[in-house]
Protein backbone atom coordinates (compact mmCIF):
# COMPACT_ATOMS: atom_id res chain seq x y z
CA UNK A 1 0.00 0.00 0.00
CA UNK A 2 2.55 2.07 0.77
CA UNK A 3 4.41 1.38 -2.07
CA UNK A 4 1.56 2.62 -4.23
CA UNK A 5 1.44 5.73 -2.67
CA UNK A 6 5.36 6.72 -2.94
CA UNK A 7 5.17 6.00 -6.63
CA UNK A 8 1.98 8.16 -7.09
CA UNK A 9 4.04 10.66 -4.87
CA UNK A 10 6.83 10.55 -7.14
CA UNK A 11 4.87 11.64 -10.05
CA UNK A 12 3.18 14.33 -8.51
CA UNK A 13 6.14 15.71 -7.45
CA UNK A 14 7.95 14.78 -10.47
CA UNK A 15 5.59 17.16 -12.34
CA UNK A 16 5.91 19.81 -10.06
CA UNK A 17 10.02 19.81 -10.58
CA UNK A 18 10.10 19.10 -14.07
CA UNK A 19 10.35 22.96 -14.88
CA UNK A 20 13.85 22.89 -12.67
CA UNK A 21 15.21 20.43 -14.30
CA UNK A 22 15.47 18.09 -10.83
CA UNK A 23 14.69 14.23 -11.44
CA UNK A 24 12.73 12.60 -8.28
CA UNK A 25 13.76 8.98 -8.01
CA UNK A 26 11.71 7.65 -5.19
CA UNK A 27 9.20 8.55 -2.58
CA UNK A 28 9.08 6.60 1.22
CA UNK A 29 7.09 6.87 3.71
CA UNK A 30 8.79 6.83 7.69
CA UNK A 31 5.52 6.77 9.49
CA UNK A 32 1.75 6.49 8.53
CA UNK A 33 -0.25 7.76 11.12
CA UNK A 34 -4.47 7.18 10.82
CA UNK A 35 -6.43 8.83 12.72
CA UNK A 36 -7.63 7.06 16.10
CA UNK A 37 -11.28 5.70 14.35
CA UNK A 38 -9.65 4.62 11.18
CA UNK A 39 -6.70 2.90 12.99
CA UNK A 40 -9.19 0.87 15.06
CA UNK A 41 -11.71 -0.19 12.37
CA UNK A 42 -8.36 -1.44 10.63
CA UNK A 43 -7.73 -3.34 13.94
CA UNK A 44 -11.14 -4.63 14.16
CA UNK A 45 -11.25 -5.84 10.70
CA UNK A 46 -7.77 -7.30 11.27
CA UNK A 47 -8.78 -9.24 14.44
CA UNK A 48 -11.93 -10.22 12.71
CA UNK A 49 -10.01 -11.93 9.97
CA UNK A 50 -7.33 -14.03 12.59
CA UNK A 51 -10.44 -15.11 14.41
CA UNK A 52 -12.36 -16.55 10.95
CA UNK A 53 -8.92 -18.20 9.96
CA UNK A 54 -8.20 -19.75 13.48
CA UNK A 55 -11.76 -20.81 13.84
CA UNK A 56 -11.55 -22.76 11.03
CA UNK A 57 -8.51 -24.26 11.74
CA UNK A 58 -9.99 -25.57 14.99
CA UNK A 59 -12.94 -26.90 13.32
CA UNK A 60 -11.31 -28.70 10.33
CA UNK A 61 -9.15 -30.53 13.27
CA UNK A 62 -12.43 -30.97 15.30
CA UNK A 63 -13.86 -32.52 12.42
CA UNK A 64 -10.37 -34.31 11.71
CA UNK A 65 -10.21 -35.84 15.64
CA UNK A 66 -14.52 -36.99 15.38
CA UNK A 67 -13.86 -39.11 12.00
CA UNK A 68 -10.60 -40.65 13.64
CA UNK A 69 -11.90 -41.11 16.90
CA UNK A 70 -15.16 -43.03 15.33
CA UNK A 71 -12.80 -44.98 12.45
CA UNK A 72 -10.63 -46.06 16.01
CA UNK A 73 -13.62 -47.68 17.80
CA UNK A 74 -14.84 -48.94 14.98
CA UNK A 75 -11.58 -51.00 14.42
CA UNK A 76 -11.44 -52.02 17.96
CA UNK A 77 -14.16 -54.13 17.15
CA UNK A 78 -16.45 -51.16 19.15
CA UNK A 79 -19.57 -51.46 17.21
CA UNK A 80 -21.65 -48.08 17.37
CA UNK A 81 -25.19 -47.33 15.58
CA UNK A 82 -25.17 -43.73 14.09
CA UNK A 83 -27.53 -42.31 16.74
CA UNK A 84 -24.12 -43.13 19.07
CA UNK A 85 -21.79 -42.02 16.20
CA UNK A 86 -23.87 -38.61 16.21
CA UNK A 87 -23.79 -38.28 19.87
CA UNK A 88 -19.98 -38.78 19.82
CA UNK A 89 -19.67 -36.79 17.21
CA UNK A 90 -21.81 -33.97 18.24
CA UNK A 91 -19.92 -34.54 21.95
CA UNK A 92 -16.12 -34.05 20.76
CA UNK A 93 -17.11 -31.42 18.39
CA UNK A 94 -18.82 -28.91 20.95
CA UNK A 95 -16.00 -29.61 23.43
CA UNK A 96 -12.92 -29.20 20.61
CA UNK A 97 -14.35 -26.12 18.92
CA UNK A 98 -15.56 -24.66 22.70
CA UNK A 99 -13.41 -21.67 23.72
CA UNK A 100 -14.79 -22.64 27.77
CA UNK A 101 -13.24 -25.76 29.32
CA UNK A 102 -15.83 -28.80 29.09
CA UNK A 103 -18.26 -29.50 31.77
CA UNK A 104 -18.60 -33.17 32.10
CA UNK A 105 -21.81 -34.59 32.78
CA UNK A 106 -22.45 -38.49 33.67
CA UNK A 107 -25.64 -39.57 33.32
CA UNK A 108 -27.17 -41.35 36.40
CA UNK A 109 -29.56 -43.53 34.77
CA UNK A 110 -32.67 -45.13 36.55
Amino acid sequence: ESAEIGMGMVQILQSRVNISGTKIHSFAFNEISYAPEIAAGMLKRQQAAATVAARKTIILGAVEIAHGAVQELQERGISMDDKAKVALVSNLLTVICSDRDAQPIVPLGH
